[in-house]
């Protein structure tokens, strides 16, 4: 189709999807361009010890193993953990070339997240809430980290299509725990309120470069793209045992 003045619909929809990706990561970039330089000049204003001081007194039954929980769900060797276990998931499945091609793409993507977390975590030179950590505090890893794996997990299972039924939960239990994951950090006192901030922009402007990175690997041919069907179905779950396979 095409409209009056001759231009396809579908080249219209591009220049508006890219307009938007423009808008967002220009929007998340200025935003933490701009909390870096401030955090630069004050590392420690009065708004993150009064948010610190209120988060860090929560004290609700179960509320301190849950943290502690939140925590090593989002520790360095945790994400790895989930990571190869998908892409075992893609193997297992036919999905083979994916799984290859997720697998070298997916440590090229994390040198390169480490460096520029650390980059910015050196420029802006902040210490932690308190004494005993090694290193700079912004922006938070696990917030980092923890983000950007549950983030590209849902877009994956959308894109390859995963049940409506599947697909909900996992978008709301990958919320809860990247919001789980920002609370602990700080109720545990060793991130600042900002570095947590820091680490969701962060995060999502890694996500804005994935998701269409993806896209275009898939599109160039380097990569098969979806199937018609996702090999994880609900009705798996609900086959009944075969009568030749009781004993």
């Amino acid at each position: 189709m095409t409209r009056r003045d001759g231009t396809p619909l579908s080249r219209q929809m591009i220049g508006l999807r890219v307009c938007a990706w423009l808008a967002a990561a220009g929007g998340f970039a200025s935003a933490l361009a701009l909390l870096s330089v401030s955090i630069k000049n004050d590392p420690f204003p009065s708004q993150d010890r009064t948010v610190l001081d209120r988060v860090s007194g929560w004290d609700f039954a179960g509320l301190e193993g849950y943290f502690e929980f939140s925590n090593m769900l989002t520790d360095s060797w945790a994400l790895v953990g989930f990571g190869l276990a998908g892409l075992a998931f893609l193997w297992f499945s036919g999905l083979r070339r994916q799984a290859t091609a997720y697998l070298f793409g997916g440590v090229i993507v994390a040198l390169l997240a480490l460096s520029g977390d650390y980059a910015i975590g050196n420029a802006v030179g902040r210490s932690y809430p308190t004494a005993g950590g090694s290193g700079t505090s912004f922006p938070s890893g696990h917030v980092f980290g923890g983000t950007v794996a549950v983030g590209l997990l849902v877009f994956l299972a959308a894109h390859y299509r995963l049940e409506r039924a599947l697909l909900v939960p996992l978008i709301v239990l990958s919320s809860v725990i990247a919001i789980s994951a920002g609370l602990a950090r700080i109720h545990s006192q060793v991130h600042w309120p900002s570095d947590v901030a820091a680490g969701y922009l962060l995060a999502a402007l890694w996500l804005l470069v994935l998701v269409p990175l993806t896209l275009g690997i898939e599109k160039a041919g380097w990569v098969p793209g979806p199937p018609a069907q996702c090999p994880l179905r609900l009705d798996m779950l609900k086959r009944p045992l075969r009568a030749d396979r009781v004993t």
